[in-house]
């Protein structure tokens, strides 16, 4: 908040200042549009029929909850250009964060031999 209190003013600086994301799993920024798009696309059978259905079941209580879901999301993604697709989400909407530096990993679906 500014000296003059304008919360609007300090919303702007922060959304104005760069950014860095310490640690984040490409593949638990799945959205649930994206994941319904690649179950689709790869014939996954896909727990839910809608976005929407995927976004309510993305209520987390707890961290087991949120791994169930991530995991579900990722495997969606069965091909190399699934992943190229997720980075570049990513990286599109980080850039119009302003988020400067990452701490990007990869590899739930390393078994897979994909990534």
């Amino acid at each position: 908040m500014s000296e003059n209190g304008d919360v609007g003013s300090f919303a702007s600086l922060i959304a104005a200042m760069p950014k860095v994301e310490l640690h984040v799993h490409l593949e638990g920024c799945v959205t649930p549009e994206m994941a319904l798009r690649f179950a689709r696309k790869n014939r996954w059978a896909y727990p839910y029929e809608s976005a929407e259905q995927a976004l309510a079941a993305m209520e987390f209580s707890d961290l087991s909850s949120f791994i169930v879901i991530a995991r579900v999301n990722s495997q969606t993604m069965r091909t190399i250009d699934d992943y190229c697709d997720l980075a570049r989400q990513y990286l599109g909407d980080y850039a119009l964060d302003k988020i400067a530096r990452y701490g990007l990993t990869g590899g739930q679906n390393g078994h897979l031999g994909l990534v």
